[in-house]
């Protein structure tokens, strides 16, 4: 097994105030950068002029269709020619505006709908083996072993199909 470090970004970070060259520098091997999210562009040309091999991620929400989801990401990997593609499976809620009042602390987690660990599974899997018809570069899965331990864990079946980015959060 080859361990590789990386990051992602998104547009919750301002592309000029990361240090691409620095990281590159630090041992950081590879960029992954949320699709369809706004500075996308600017996170793929800064990191692959710091040499980075540069990847995207997209958001599984299960709110979502698998298909609609897969035309997604294919549209945004042949767009920005990407090296590889993540699918960053970790939101366990079915109602957006309630998860937000949680992350407010205005309800408590019992208050906010979820989706059941079956229907999280079933939705990521669907949307892995439709991309993976579609492109023809490395497509892996983006989440974390609390995540399908806590509201995941049918995912266990067919996650060793894919090869996994499994997120070590420092805080």
């Amino acid at each position: 097994m080859v361990t590789v470090l990386g990051i992602d970004v998104s547009g919750y970070q301002d592309p000029e105030r990361v240090n691409y060259a620095e990281l590159k520098a630090h041992g950081f091997g590879f960029v992954v950068v949320k699709l369809d999210q706004y500075r996308t562009e600017e996170h793929v040309t800064l990191a692959r002029a710091a040499g980075f091999e540069v990847g995207g991620y997209w958001w599984n929400d299960p709110l979502d269709a698998p298909g609609y989801q897969a035309g997604r990401i294919y549209s945004e990997f042949r767009r920005l020619g990407l090296r590889f593609a993540a699918l960053d499976v970790e939101q366990f809620w079915s109602d957006w505006p309630a998860y937000w009042r949680w992350c407010r602390k205005e309800i408590t987690l019992g208050q906010v709908p979820k989706f059941t660990p079956d229907q999280i599974s079933e939705n990521a899997r669907q949307v892995m083996a439709l991309v993976k018809e579609a492109i023809k570069v490395p497509w892996l899965v983006y989440t974390a072993d609390w995540f399908i331990q806590a509201w995941a864990l049918p995912m266990i079946n067919w996650l060793g199909r894919y090869p996994s980015w499994v997120a070590q959060y420092t805080d």
